[in-house]
C-alpha cells in the first residue's frame, strides 16, 4: 500500500508529475489509500517505517515504467505488521505534465543472499 499525498511526483529532477485528473484506468488502490488515510489520522494505523529500494524508472519520449519494492512496518489497530510490495506505476506525458495511468502492487518475499565476503 501506499499512505502519501499523490498529487506530485518527480521521475527526473525538474520534472513534475501528477495524477490524471479523469484517469483512463480504474485504480482500485485509491479506495485503500483514503481507508489508510483515515486510520492513520485516527491512530490506528501507526507506519514505523517505509522505503523504498530496487527502484527502475525506465523512461521513453512519453511513457515512463517505474517499478520497485516498497517495506514498511508498524501497528495496526495494536497488531504489528512488516510487509513488501512491488509495485508498479506506468506514467504518461499528455499535454506537458506527467500523469498516472497505471498502479499496481502485490506482497512478495524478500529473499536474503548469503553474504559470500565474509571469510
Amino acid at each position: 500500500f501506499v499512505v502519501a499525498d499523490h498529487s506530485a511526483r518527480t521521475l527526473k529532477p525538474g520534472t513534475q508529475c501528477r495524477e490524471a485528473a479523469e484517469p483512463r484506468h480504474i485504480e482500485p488502490g485509491q479506495a485503500c489509500i483514503a481507508r489508510e488515510a483515515k486510520q492513520i489520522e485516527a491512530g490506528t494505523l501507526v507506519i514505523d517505517s517505509y522505503e523504498i529500494s530496487d527502484l527502475a524508472i525506465r523512461m521513453r519520449r512519453d511513457s515512463a515504467n517505474v517499478t520497485g519494492i516498497v517495506r514498511s512496518s508498524g501497528t495496526r489497530e495494536g497488531d504489528p505488521f512488516e510487509t513488501a510490495l512491488r509495485f508498479t506505476n506506468v506514467w504518461v506525458l499528455e499535454g506537458g505534465q506527467w500523469q498516472r495511468a497505471l498502479f499496481h502492487d502485490n506482497a512478495c518475499r524478500i529473499y536474503r543472499l548469503p553474504d559470500r565476503t565474509a571469510a
